[in-house]
């Protein structure tokens, strides 16, 4: 089964680099172009899913305008607490976000989401999505989500594997990825490619 795990275009909060977590911010005019440029990368697929975040919704329905895609609460973004809105610059003196982004055991953004949590929420909700796709005979799928979502997801599953950083995507950017039958080790993802709108 090929799967295109898909980063929605730009908002205005990611063209000032802040962290983007539960603000349901619609795309900004440059999202949108760069959604119609993706669009012409991406072949068709039997089945599309989208976090229930506005700027992700819209993607979906720029990218797949004749499908209607199924939200899912689970690829929503981090909850990013206290840090959300707000950039690295405004964020570096305060100790809880320096050992937040320096991964230390139990950091988390006050009143947010750890890192632990996050990353079991988007590994339970791709599993389950996976195996549900498996059954159904599915053969090509679309995801529309978040960077942190699609770090986490292939951190965990892709074979070989990588470092969480390693997986980052820009606004409208996609990755292309197989999914490999379950072994002793589990489900897991080949990543053939990545596709940007650049």
């Amino acid at each position: 089964m090929t799967l295109y795990l898909i980063r929605h275009g730009a908002t205005a909060g990611n063209l000032e680099r802040r962290y983007v977590g539960k603000t349901d911010e619609p795309l900004c005019e440059t999202g949108r172009e760069q959604v119609k440029a993706l669009r012409a990368h991406l072949p068709g697929v039997e089945q599309v899913f989208t976090s229930p975040m506005r700027r992700c919704v819209e993607t979906a329905e720029l990218l797949f305008p004749e499908q209607r895609a199924e939200r899912i609460a689970d690829l929503r973004e981090c909850n990013f607490g206290s840090f959300e809105y707000r950039t690295y610059e405004q964020l570096e003196g305060n100790r809880e976000y320096r050992d937040w982004i320096a991964d230390l055991p139990g950091a988390c953004p006050p009143g947010g989401e750890s890192r632990t949590d996050f990353h079991t929420r988007v590994e339970r909700c791709l599993c389950r999505q996976m195996d549900a796709l498996c059954r159904e005979g599915i053969q090509t799928a679309a995801f529309v989500g978040h960077g942190g979502v699609w770090m986490a997801a292939l951190a965990k599953f892709c074979r070989p594997a990588r470092a969480f950083y390693a997986y980052q995507l820009e606004p409208a950017g996609a990755f292309c990825a197989r999914t490999v039958s379950p072994d002793q080790e589990g489900r897991y993802l080949e990543l053939v490619g990545e596709i940007t709108c650049r």
